[in-house]
């Protein structure tokens, strides 16, 4: 099971079209977690434990993404997430 993903954790992966982290028990997703997949056109994050998101943590795959899976996940929407 992956817990946490840390910052710059895909480094070095800028040829990966797709990653899927579905039910992988992910509570933490660090804010640069995401940075160097510039080419990801699809982001599987469902059925993870995930409860708080930075508002930027998907800044950096706004030219390639397609679709991004959050279902399932205990999300805390609220005016912080603004």
């Amino acid at each position: 099971d992956i817990l946490h993903i840390h910052s710059y954790a895909f480094n070095h992966s800028e040829h990966i079209g797709t990653v899927d982290l579905s039910s992988s028990m992910i509570s933490n997703l660090d804010s640069h977690a995401f940075d160097h997949l510039s080419n990801v056109s699809r982001l599987d994050l469902s059925g993870n434990l995930i409860r708080f998101l930075d508002k930027s943590i998907f800044q950096q795959l706004i030219h390639s993404i397609k679709q991004i899976d959050l279902d399932n996940n205990p999300i805390q929407c609220d005016c912080s997430m603004e």
